[in-house]
């Protein structure tokens, strides 16, 4: 497993974040003027992929997304860890969604709504400082099924939901990366949920990994964790 996989930490807690608003339905915004339409290259949204899309007004759920999400997160650092003990690395993350994101893919049907999000690391035990930015996308396809997209440059992966409770606000979401090119199987999941003992609208998540087979890993750990909350 090389030291880019963990180490790229924070686009998997930034699905996390991205989860992390999915559930948090607020009546916040419904007296915004919805963005004005027209056709756009929604591209980034498909790892560069060709794609166009309209702007639509955002729904009830993307409507709770706008805004800025910040937090506090901390993510593993396989180059520092050891087999007894791991080090985590602090960073802050801020998740920016705006209503002139929410989009519908004209040939897919697809719509979802592009979260711009902000990671930076400061200065860590001989790690130089450092600042990150990734897209994250929460959509629904055609047929109503939900997805988790993360795009780094020409790089896109989907989450899978697997596990829903509207009551609690709580979401379990899965992504398996298939062994390829000497790489191992990884399966990482994204374990989020509203933090009831704070007043804020707060979301606290943690992100696992398992590298190698389902029925025999040789590695599992804690890679992400932190929480955050709308300003």
């Amino acid at each position: 497993m090389s030291t880019k996989s963990i180490i790229a930490v924070g686009f998997f807690a930034a699905l996390a974040l991205h989860s992390i608003s999915a559930f948090a339905i607020s009546a916040r915004g419904r007296g915004q003027r919805p963005p004005s339409s027209g056709h756009v290259n929604c591209a980034e949204a498909y790892g560069g992929a060709a794609a166009t899309c309209e702007r639509v007004p955002c729904n009830r759920l993307y409507r709770s997304f706008l805004g800025t999400w910040t937090g506090q997160f901390w993510a593993y650092v396989r180059s520092r860890s050891t087999t007894t003990q791991s080090v985590y690395r602090p960073y802050r993350e801020a998740m920016t969604y705006a209503a002139t994101d929410c989009l519908k893919n004209l040939k897919t049907g697809d719509t979802f709504i592009i979260g711009h999000q902000t990671m930076h690391y400061p200065a860590f035990d001989g790690l130089s400082s450092k600042t990150a930015k990734d897209l994250i996308i929460t959509g629904q396809a055609a047929d109503g099924t939900p997805f988790l997209r993360v795009t780094m440059g020409r790089q896109m992966y989907d989450y899978a939901l697997v596990y829903k409770n509207t009551a609690a606000k709580f979401a379990v979401w899965k992504l398996h990366v298939p062994a390829s090119k000497g790489q191992p199987q990884m399966t990482y999941t994204t374990i989020d949920g509203r933090d009831f003992a704070s007043r804020k609208r707060k979301r606290t998540v943690v992100v696992t990994l398992s590298v190698g087979p389902d029925d025999a890993p040789y590695w599992q750990g804690v890679i992400a964790y932190g929480s955050h909350a709308k300003k």
